[in-house]
């Protein structure tokens, strides 16, 4: 439909905020539109805008039926695009002939809408056009007649930071300001995110007050509510008490048992904390750690004051009577907490064989005194070390009178016992770990170390020999007698079994007699902690099963309840696989059976679970076996975030609100990056004692 010369065509549209007046006329081989606009409240206010097209356009292009005019006028089609076609991309198939051509427009026939911003227009060969976003290409069709902005702005980018275009969109403000549309905030959730922010950065409570921090949220979003540092503190202790709630539970379904690491640590505001952490395979295989405490401790710090505040802690966590072991470092008053804590949970009767193997030393605690005692017979050329080391990072220049520059012949020694005690660095290393089995290790590793120092005891240098023969005297009075439990661990490794335990005990043993009878001890060992287990599964079986009363009186005849004892005995041989005239117990079974799996790499954690069907009574010994620590590093561990959490900066934090930090912190978050070195390693303040001036806890009580 064309115009003539001086026609005047007038249509009129009512919108949602304001009523248009359009004014159509030709003057001078020109096209003239005029609106009018009519505020709802303010008639009085006319606000006018002119667009100009050239005569030669109009005549390309028909003007748009005068019902089009509407869908052109009414905010770029807010209203009536909503079925706008969305396509997935605009790379389409080049078989199609319809490469997309971004589309030239003129200076006064330019793209008005906001949302031009992030979308770019393209026109195909086969003369669709498409408003293509600048991201991540999805395309929407568009028609300049008939619009199809909205769909562009109800965009979801999934490569921008805010995903929602119409976020980003600025639109005019009742003042005439441009403010930036956003959603209504949940202040609720804004407030767990603070928390979580608390929690995670070592941050003090005070910076949800700090002037900076709440102009950039101010900025961000004008319906920014602040809130005080002790509604901080309280939603940090509110979302410790709720998770706490979710470990309890989850300590609870644990099928097997738990067994914990318990060590001391004292802040700088000479506090004492005692730290309690959790250790158990969870329904699924994994196993788990879960720091459960980092309480205060006040002194006497006696085995008796200590076992009293740990079975505190246990008893409120509800897991006393799935106690296994507890692994402490080998200070004379955790002897004593461990034997007071062994007599009351074996008078309970938690424990299995009497307690026998409650009591775990920190193996990685035990090196470090072992290397420690053959490190003072070079004391001499160690402190003339560290001493030039430290001069020369001091001074900028080279001082040729200095005195404590080591000889050449104590460089040589030094470099021979670098080489020697690299052994122990690393096997430390592999001790410390807390995310994978570590008792499986104990008995291979130790018995490593056995054979080192009985090697270099020959050695041609004295120095080394003089070495070998203070740590031989250290590691007797500690492993002179093999832990037995840790020692199971390694026949519960399929790739091990019982033939490994002799081939390493025979380049310990020359002796043939005694070589069998440390394997025999070994086995025994294991033979009667399975049979516990086994007797515990047939209790727990026939009380689950049994009824109250053995039979009823049906016909003046006694009928035999399932739940008989007998009966439930036959049942769990007959689930186990045995065999009830010969007794082919799981444990025989299990030994008997030749492993033909990858022998250099193996998840023994894996291997059980799918064997759990199999050895339903072994594969749970095994999982509490394997889940037992062999070092105190987990609970030392702590002492890291500790250090960052309760500093000189923040000494007056309270003992209760650094617990729910630190707790709520390894529960939510484990260890981060910020508690790592450059090399990756936990941060930890003299966890194994290397320092020179370290010392020995106490003397061992009992070996």
């Amino acid at each position: 439909m064309g115009f003539g010369k001086n026609t005047i065509a007038l249509f009129s549209s009512l919108g949602r905020s304001s009523t248009n007046l359009q004014v159509h006329y030709t003057s001078t081989g020109q096209c003239i539109m005029m609106v009018v606009s009519f505020p709802p409240y303010n008639e009085d206010q006319l606000v006018v805008s002119k667009t100009e097209f050239r005569m030669s356009s109009v005549q390309e292009q028909e003007l748009p039926e005068p019902d089009h005019y509407n869908d052109v006028m009414s905010g770029d089609g807010q209203d009536d695009d909503d079925d706008a076609e969305m396509l997935d991309s605009v790379n389409e198939d080049p078989t199609v002939g319809c490469a997309p051509t971004p589309v030239a427009r003129g200076k006064k026939n330019r793209l008005r809408s906001e949302v031009w911003e992030f979308f770019k227009l393209v026109k195909y060969k086969d003369g669709t056009t498409k408003g293509v976003c600048k991201a991540c290409n999805v395309g929407y069709k568009y028609e300049s007649q008939r619009g199809g902005t909205s769909a562009m702005k109800r965009h979801k980018c999934l490569k921008r930071q805010s995903m929602d275009v119409g976020q980003m969109m600025l639109a005019a403000s009742q003042n005439s300001q441009l403010s930036t549309r956003l959603r209504k905030i949940d202040q609720m959730k804004l407030r767990d995110l603070f928390s979580a922010l608390l929690i995670a950065r070592n941050v003090p409570f005070a910076l949800v007050e700090w002037k900076d921090f709440r102009d950039i949220c101010a900025y961000l979003n004008d319906d920014f509510k602040p809130i005080s540092r002790n509604t901080g503190k309280a939603d940090v202790v509110k979302k410790h008490k709720a998770q706490k709630e979710v470990i309890r539970n989850r300590l609870k379904l644990a099928p097997g048992r738990i067994c914990l690491t318990s060590d001391m640590w004292t802040s700088v505001t000479t506090t004492g904390y005692i730290i309690l952490t959790a250790h158990y395979v969870d329904q699924d295989w994994i196993l788990q750690k879960k720091l459960l405490n980092f309480c205060p401790l006040p002194p006497p710090h006696t085995g008796e004051h200590l076992s009293s505040k740990l079975f505190a802690m246990i008893e409120d966590w509800g897991i006393e009577d799935k106690v296994s072991n507890i692994t402490l470092d080998n200070a004379a008053n955790n002897g004593a907490c461990a034997g007071i804590m062994k007599s009351r949970l074996v008078a309970k009767k938690i424990l299995l064989n009497d307690g026998k193997y409650f009591h775990v030393r920190c193996c990685a605690h035990i090196l470090a005194l072992i290397v420690k005692e053959g490190l003072t017979k070079i004391d001499p050329a160690v402190l003339k070390i560290r001493a030039t080391v430290k001069s020369l990072k001091k001074s900028q220049l080279v001082d040729s009178d200095y005195e404590d520059c080591p000889t050449n012949e104590e460089w040589e020694q030094i470099e021979v016992v670098t080489k020697f005690l690299k052994v122990f660095h690393e096997l430390t290393k592999i001790f410390s770990g807390s995310k994978y089995p570590t008792s499986n290790l104990y008995f291979e590793r130790i018995c490593q170390v056995q054979v080192l120092l009985k090697k270099e005891s020959r050695s041609n240098l004295e120095f080394i020999r003089n070495m070998v023969k203070e740590m031989q005297k250290k590691f007797d009075s500690y492993w002179k007698e093999l832990s037995a439990i840790l020692a199971m661990a390694v026949v519960l490794d399929p790739r091990s079994k019982m033939n490994f335990v002799k081939f390493t005990y025979s380049k310990l043993y020359a002796d043939e007699r005694e070589l069998e009878r440390q394997v025999n001890k070994v086995h025994n060992n294991i033979k009667a902690l399975f049979n516990e287990y086994y007797s515990l599964s047939c209790s727990r079986a026939s009380n689950s099963c049994a009824t109250q009363n053995l039979g009823v009186q049906n016909g003046g005849n006694f009928v035999v309840q399932e739940g008989s004892d007998f009966f439930q005995e036959y049942v769990a041989t007959q689930e186990r696989g045995g065999n009830v005239l010969t007794d082919l117990s799981e444990l025989d079974e299990y030994l008997g059976e030749t492993y033909r799996g990858c022998l250099n790499s193996l998840d023994i954690l894996n291997y059980w679970k799918n064997h759990e069907q199999q050895y339903p009574v072994l594969s749970r010994m095994a999982g509490d076996i394997l889940s037992i620590p062999i070092s105190t590093v987990a609970s030392e561990s702590a002492f890291s975030i500790g250090g960052r959490v309760i500093d000189r900066f923040r000494s007056s934090l309270l003992p209760e609100n650094a617990e729910a930090l630190i707790t709520t912190r390894d529960w939510e978050y484990g260890i981060g990056k910020e508690d790592m070195d450059e090399d990756n390693v936990i941060v930890e303040e003299d966890v194994l004692g290397f320092e020179p001036d370290a010392v020995e806890d106490g003397e061992v009580e009992d070996v």
